[in-house]
């Protein structure tokens, strides 16, 4: 089988995308598939032209167009896109017969217009877990960027449908799924004709205070955030700030501290990267509940309605944490990225024949 992985210069959250691609490759090499790289549409057009190539597959936005046309058009052959994220974001391409979604969480396929019966879910898959018996600083690391909630309320107030934002906020239970009230609200809401907008403005001021709660609810060890700018919000004398660095930058900071704290962005039927690649860097995770957090019996997890607990549910797992990251790496093993990708090598032998 030859694959060809299109890379593009949108390099993502503190330039992660490089990180995924190479972990794609490595993924496909266990796999013994032949793979090949276009940086360019050049390099792209070349392999379609002098390679068999089965399938295409690129990360997030899709960039490579001859004229105005994609080229799984142009050549016919079939390009999985990820969408690494929800796809509001993103002006994916839902007509082509050529270009199959990825989404991350099934949820999003319940988003209006971002069904078919050929698209895929599967969260983004994790690397191999490394053994690094190393002597690790026993604070909370939070490798994130919290937003301040002020500032968010006054993109909120300037907005065309402030109150209706207020309210969906208010509405909101933080243990449930986000998708299911963002649709529920938007079909009884139709004065809201802005839904990238809508989705926007709700999304990031539940993503921060969800994040600004958890760590406001820790007390009993130190806290560390990455990030250039210190959110208002955050109160407590046990935290602490390095600046932001690059996506591996961030990972050698997981390989350094006991625990890494996680809040799911609104993911409610997925498993976001930084749990996997925490994990495999030997640290414990600490996170927010979620669907399939609870479906795979992922220990360590907590409901926002209890984040009074989180201080004990850190002491615990200093007390076991050993046996609590082999029971973490169980429950994410199925998620590693080449059992992931022999995923999408199987969708495309079945809609070949």
């Amino acid at each position: 089988m030859n694959v060809l992985c299109l890379r593009n210069n949108f390099t993502g959250g503190y330039h992660a995308f490089k990180t995924f691609y190479d972990e794609i490759l490595d993924g496909f090499e266990k796999l013994g598939v032949n793979v090949f790289v276009a940086d360019s549409v050049t390099e792209a057009m070349k392999f379609y032209e002098t390679e068999s190539i089965d399938f295409s597959l690129n990360i997030g936005k899709y960039f490579f167009f001859l004229n105005d046309i994609p080229l799984y058009d142009v050549f016919k052959i079939v390009n999985y896109e990820w969408i690494i994220d929800n796809p509001l974001k993103y002006n994916a391409d839902t007509k082509s017969i050529y270009n199959r979604l990825i989404m991350i969480d099934s949820e999003f396929l319940s988003i209006d217009g971002f069904y078919r019966s050929d698209y895929m879910v599967l969260p983004l898959g994790g690397p191999h877990f490394e053994y690094n018996e190393v002597k690790r600083k026993n604070a909370v690391l939070v490798p994130w960027r919290i937003k301040s909630l002020s500032d968010l309320t006054i993109k909120i107030e300037e907005s065309p449908f402030p109150n209706e934002i207020l309210d969906f906020i208010h509405n909101y239970d933080y243990d449930s799924s986000y998708i299911s009230f963002f649709n529920q609200y938007l079909n009884e809401c139709k004065s809201i004709k802005d839904r990238v907008l809508f989705f926007r403005l709700t999304n990031d001021y539940i993503r921060a205070d969800k994040r600004i709660r958890m760590v406001n609810a820790i007390h009993d060890y130190p806290v560390v955030i990455v990030t250039d700018e210190h959110c208002k919000e955050i109160i407590g004398d046990n935290v602490s700030y390095l600046p932001t660095g690059d996506f591996l930058t961030t990972l050698d900071l997981q390989r350094q501290y006991r625990y890494v704290l996680n809040s799911n962005p609104n993911y409610y039927m997925s498993l976001h990267e930084r749990v996997t690649h925490a994990i495999a860097n030997g640290a414990v995770v600490v996170t927010d509940e979620n669907a399939l957090l609870t479906d795979i019996n992922f220990p360590l997890r907590i409901k926002q309605s209890n984040l009074g607990a989180l201080d004990e549910l850190i002491h615990y797992a200093d007390q076991n944490f050993v046996q609590l990251l082999n029971k973490q790496r169980n429950c994410v093993f199925e998620y590693r990225m080449e059992n992931t990708l022999k995923k999408i090598i199987m969708n495309c032998h079945e809609l070949q024949v």
